[in-house]
């Protein structure tokens, strides 16, 4: 799930949260979970997925899986930290 869906799905009621988006995201991350940046490559990479991937947040989702699980190596804390640098 991207930040954009969650804030989202938060503003048109489709899920609740006891925490305004930020502060969840917040909690989130100093809980170990890695907010990915998308990238130039991932940007591109979805735009030439095949189209039956129709909806663009899922084009960026699958992107960032086939960036991080199947062109590199596999995810570490130490990788995602030196990526987001």
């Amino acid at each position: 799930m991207t930040c954009w869906e969650m804030a989202w799905l938060v503003k048109h009621g489709r899920i609740v949260l006891q925490l305004p988006v930020s502060d969840w995201l917040d909690q989130a991350e100093a809980n170990g979970v890695a907010i990915i940046p998308v990238s130039r490559s991932i940007a591109e990479r979805a735009v030439s997925l095949p189209e039956h991937h129709k909806a663009p947040v899922d084009r960026i989702i699958i992107a960032k899986w086939i960036d991080f699980f199947v062109l590199h190596k596999p995810i570490t804390p130490e990788r995602i930290t030196r990526r987001l640098k």
